[in-house]
Order: structure tokens, then C-alpha cells, then sequence
């Protein structure tokens, strides 16, 4: 087996579903991920939820650590798009980091 192959055999642990309170979750977690493994995570994510019917899924992501490039970004956009019939709203964990994200300002 090639790195390549053992990287991305990590995938299917990174998203996996859970049950609360009657709702199907589906916890896509990203944390610490470089670039390139946030990409890989969010190809995977539309296989999961298309599977599953319509509106009947919450997905709840992690980014916490994770670090983004364009292409990463892109992906992330292209499989959001993707996969909004079978889901209904979604969570994101998301710890600022100061070069990354502006404080919040009150208003």
C-alpha cells in the first residue's frame, strides 16, 4: 500500500454518523486537516448524505486547526452545493485563528 492509499484510507474515519435526540448526524471532522486532506474529507462528504433521504441528515463539521488553500475552499463549495437535497441545516465548529478570521465586533 502507498502512502497515498493509507492517507486517504483515513478518510472513512474522519466522517462517520451518529444518532441525538432522533436526528441522524453526520460529523465530517476535519480537525488538523492540511489542505489537500480537507479536500479528500470533502469529496467523500456528498457519498455519505446522498445515501441517505432527503432532509434527514444534520451534518456537523470540525475545522478546527484545519488549514485551507483555494483549491480546498473550492472543493468545500463544490461538494456543499452537492449534497443540500438530502441534509437539512448544518453546524460548523470553527475556532478563530487571528491571521485567518477578523474578531467579531459588537455591534
Amino acid at each position: 500500500m502507498t502512502k497515498d492509499q493509507r492517507d486517504r484510507s483515513g478518510i472513512a474515519d474522519r466522517i462517520r454518523f451518529f444518532s441525538y435526540k432522533g436526528k441522524r448526524i453526520l460529523l465530517v471532522d476535519m480537525t488538523n486537516s492540511k489542505p489537500r486532506e480537507v479536500e479528500d474529507i470533502a469529496r467523500k462528504v456528498p457519498d455519505y448524505v446522498t445515501a441517505e433521504s432527503r432532509g434527514s441528515v444534520l451534518i456537523l463539521t470540525d475545522f478546527t486547526g484545519a488549514s485551507f488553500d483555494q483549491d480546498a475552499l473550492r472543493t468545500m463549495q463544490q461538494s456543499a452545493v452537492f449534497d443540500k437535497p438530502g441534509r437539512d441545516p448544518s453546524a460548523t465548529v470553527l475556532r478563530r485563528h487571528k491571521e485567518l478570521l477578523p474578531a467579531r465586533t459588537a455591534d
